[in-house]
């Protein structure tokens, strides 16, 4: 009865080493994978931040132009400027959030918290990011942009041409963001929740 005990023990042990090992090679795998998707959710955000620094530099560079402007241009001007500066520091705040991602020091239900809060965050951005985007980003800068490169002021006339713009703009822009939103953050989150949630069921039924 005794060696019987004995081995009931062994097996035992080795069994809750095997299941141990499994679980850090889960981790490590998952920590892999989400390492590469989130790398690439980094890479779309520090692109955008360089292209609105871009963007903001050249406005601020072609402030003279603006001076010879009616009232509605210039108020046009300042309200692109002021979205994209609230746009960078969002943009900002999301790349540091991201960047704080790491599955490998983050314990697995804090990384699934996070991992929610980050999808949550971008289907709300999506939705109030491409209303205020309509109104107050797109509309005036056809505008600045146009008196800019041909210094005919839309608001006065060519009302026509300024709605068909930006019809083109909202139907080409439309679906390569809905895009970018599925290819580089909606999908790369699912699958590493995915992935959390099959360590997590494994944690589990690892615990006596």
């Amino acid at each position: 009865m005794d060696d019987l005990k004995q081995m009931w023990q062994q097996y035992d042990q080795r069994l809750q080493q095997s299941q141990y090992f499994n679980e850090r090679m889960l981790r490590k795998l998952n920590a892999r994978h989400a390492k590469s998707r989130i790398s690439k959710m980094l890479g779309v955000e520090i692109s955008g931040i360089v292209v609105l620094v871009i963007s903001l530099g050249w406005l601020l560079i072609a402030i003279g132009r603006i001076k010879a402007a009616s009232g509605l241009i210039s108020g046009c001007y300042w309200l692109v400027i002021l979205v994209l500066l609230l746009s960078l520091v969002w943009s900002l705040w999301k790349a540091i959030f991201i960047s704080a991602l790491d599955s490998s020091k983050l314990a697995v239900t804090e990384m699934l918290h996070r991992m929610t809060r980050l999808r949550l965050l971008l289907v709300r951005e999506r939705l109030w990011g491409g209303i205020i985007a309509l109104i107050f980003l797109v509309v005036p800068s056809i505008v600045v942009l146009t008196f800019m490169l041909t210094g005919i002021d839309m608001t006065l006339t060519n009302r026509s041409t300024l709605i068909v713009q930006t019809a083109i703009v909202l139907l080409v822009g439309t679906p390569v963001g809905l895009w970018v939103y599925r290819r580089y953050y909606f999908d790369s989150i699912d699958e590493i929740m995915e992935n959390l949630r099959e360590i997590k069921q494994f944690e589990d039924a690892s615990q006596p």
